[in-house]
């Protein structure tokens, strides 16, 4: 990802505090949600790139969840690069969601957080 002076920072900071948020309420976390603060690393060269790329694809696997990272069920860049795989995602506008605060379909126990 690239990006003019500090719109990357600026985008990152956003994206995270929202995450930070939004999952904290869901699960009712209230400390720390990062362990560090966010810096972007250039990737010079192409070895720089697979050792970036190992990490992403390690993701679950180094961590016990699953043993492939074939079997990881989030989303993932691991079929686009294995071949010809589309994957497609419902969008959910939070926006709209939240923007609901006073209404029927945010009434009971989830609220907002409903799997509706």
């Amino acid at each position: 990802m690239w990006a003019r002076g500090a719109a990357l920072a600026s985008f990152m900071q956003y994206l995270r505090s929202n995450l930070f948020r939004k999952v904290g309420r869901l699960v009712d976390w209230s400390g720390g949600f990062w362990e560090r603060r966010y810096s972007a690393e250039p990737v010079l060269d192409d070895e720089a790139m697979v050792g970036r790329l190992r990490c992403v694809l390690a993701h679950g696997v180094k961590e016990g969840l699953v043993e492939r990272s074939a079997e990881w069920p989030d989303p993932t860049c691991l079929p686009l690069l294995l071949g010809p795989a589309r994957r497609l995602f419902q969008w959910f506008s939070w926006t709209k969601r939240w923007s609901r605060r006073g209404s029927e379909d945010m009434a009971g126990a989830q609220g907002r957080f409903a799997e509706k």
